[in-house]
């Protein structure tokens, strides 16, 4: 599975919708527990270093991937 898809599945597991990779974690209704959550989710199952910080950051989620 590439870093799209299982960022893509793992998002959508902890916020509850599909990302807007163009958009950003805050414009989606993110706060800061789930960017939390998010951040240990995409480190356990993906590999991905993200941290919370990067996620409510105002860049679009497309450059985590």
């Amino acid at each position: 599975m590439n870093s799209q898809s299982s960022f893509e599945k793992i998002f959508e597991t902890v916020v509850g919708q599909t990302p807007d990779l163009d958009k950003t974690f805050l414009e989606q209704g993110g706060d800061s527990f789930s960017a939390i959550l998010l951040s240990e989710q995409l480190e356990k199952e993906a590999s991905l270093d993200v941290s919370p910080e990067m996620i409510l950051s105002d860049a679009p989620l497309k450059e985590f991937l």
